[in-house]
């Protein structure tokens, strides 16, 4: 008993801090490098910044969560730049936290720090989440807040864990539906285990539910009211009529993209394991821990799947899976720590040390050059494009702009512009004040008809669009690719 507990002490490395400094300060530093980059918005930020500038019950189809504290950030930190980077990366501070937290309940803290690490291993995770989204990093945040609240609180009977347990999943539920998998997963894996499924009391049921309702109520209530804009992004789903054959394609693509969550981290492990394979280690033993979380993420999977087979959805997208998959780079880590033994926990450090340089200097390359053929969306010339459309209709009483990429860049670098998009238009304008710009973007033109109509319903007023105008001008860091809008006058005359 004393050897084992001095061995555990020998191999417990740094003290239980530094874990959480090292998380803290990685998550610091891309602040500070993302501010650094510079450059303009990306798809999400831009859309952000667009839907930011009000607090509002909804937006459109993903839930008003991240809204609502981005607009928090934007008030406190006047750099619109800087105040989106500040948000996304305290959200992925608090997810690595989150689940350091939660493997540190049972193992020490090497062992937990290390297997939290292997969250770089998931590129999903290390690469995505920093190249450009939103709604899934608070989705990851909140599912890793919810299922330690519910290993630590709620199953352990604490005062106020139910009530912790529902205002989590109802906060998640307004970060993004998928987020629906997690208290799935976490209650059907506790009815799965036998030491747990006791626990799970009615009346601790009926509380967090009815905690969670109250907190989901106005949001959904005004998805309910505008189903135009909270199921405008349902096409992505691309059903067809069901049949076995497609149900067995949809679930193909499932599989592929469970590989492709995964596949780094069990490699990399393996690899590991396989070169540098030792005696167990006592301090990386498994516990009930593992066996709860694998449930977890089994159960999660398996809602996936049989959604996927029930719908006849073909166009699976590996982020749907996010709120359960990223268990999957935590356990496989442990798995491989039993094994693997100082020299080999030492190799795994220095592979996370390079993946994460590496994603610094593709963070940089992405944001500044793009790929050949396709520059950087961050680079376009959108400020020089609406300058031109000035020249030619100045002192627009309004600018309507689509889609919201194209609104959110105009927002960020011309706050001076009254810019706003079809979805939310603002209130009806004066037309002795000056005219309407309609501004498109040719690679994914909406319709300028179907923009003037709806611009007239929420206006109750006469929209008439004029000849539409292209403007164009070459990426800075690619001159031989141009980028496009279309300008549009619209006249628009109250009844």
């Amino acid at each position: 008993m004393t050897d084992t507990a001095s061995n555990t002490e020998r191999n417990a490395g740094p003290g239980p801090w530094v874990w959480p400094l090292v998380i803290c300060l990685y998550f610091a530093f891309q602040v500070a490098w993302r501010r650094l980059l510079g450059g303009g918005l990306g798809l999400d930020e831009a859309q952000m910044l667009l839907w930011s500038q009000q607090l509002a019950w909804g937006y459109g189809p993903q839930p008003p969560l991240y809204s609502w504290l981005q607009w928090g950030v934007l008030g406190l930190v006047g750099d619109p730049l800087l105040a989106l980077a500040i948000l996304k990366n305290i959200l992925l501070a608090g997810f690595y936290l989150a689940v350091w937290r939660l493997l540190r309940s049972t193992h020490p803290p090497d062992v937990a720090g290390l297997a939290t690490l292997g969250l770089f291993l998931v590129p999903q995770i290390a690469w995505d989440c920093q190249r450009d989204m939103t709604h899934s990093v608070l989705v990851l945040t909140m599912a890793a807040l919810t299922t330690l609240a519910f290993w630590t609180r709620t199953l352990q009977g604490r005062r106020g864990g139910w009530a912790l347990f529902g205002l989590l999943v109802g906060l998640g539920m307004l970060s993004k539906v998928n987020f629906a998998l997690v208290p799935a997963s976490l209650l059907g894996a506790a009815l799965l285990t036998p030491g747990l499924r006791t626990r799970l009391a009615g009346k601790g049921l009926l509380i967090a539910a009815g905690v969670a309702v109250l907190i989901m109520a106005p949001p959904y209530g005004w998805a309910v009211l505008h189903p135009d804009l909270a199921l405008s992004s349902a096409g992505e789903l691309k059903r067809a009529a069901w049949s076995p054959a497609i149900a067995g394609r949809g679930l193909i693509e499932l599989g592929k993209d469970l590989l492709g969550c995964l596949a780094l981290a069990g490699l990399i492990l393996g690899l590991i394991r396989w070169r540098r394979a030792a005696p167990p280690m006592a301090d990386a033993v498994a516990g009930p821990l593992e066996g709860f979380l694998l449930r977890v993420l089994l159960i999660g999977v398996g809602f996936t799947a049989l959604g996927i087979a029930a719908t006849g959805t073909t166009h699976v997208r590996d982020i749907w899976l996010l709120p359960v998959i990223y268990l999957g780079a935590p356990l496989l880590a442990l798995v491989a720590l039993r094994r693997i033994g100082p020299a080999g926990r030492r190799i795994l450090v220095r592979v996370i040390a390079g993946l994460v340089c590496l994603v610094a200097v593709a963070l940089a390359v992405h944001i500044r050059y793009g790929d050949p053929g396709h520059p950087a969306l961050r680079r376009a010339p959108v400020a020089d494009l609406a300058a031109a459309a000035l020249a030619r209709h100045p002192a627009p009483t309004r600018i309507i702009a689509a889609p919201d990429w194209l609104a959110g860049s105009l927002i960020y670098w011309r706050p001076d512009l009254p810019v706003a998009s079809p979805q939310h238009p603002g209130p009806p304008p004066d037309a002795a004040a000056g005219p309407v710009l309609l501004l498109t973007w040719r690679e994914k033109p909406g319709s300028v008809e179907h923009i003037a109509a709806r611009l007239s319903a929420l206006w109750e007023s006469t929209v008439s669009p004029g000849a539409s105008e292209p403007l164009e001008a070459p990426f800075p860091p690619q001159p031989k690719v141009s980028f496009g809008i279309e300008v549009t006058p619209l006249a628009v005359s109250r009844p």
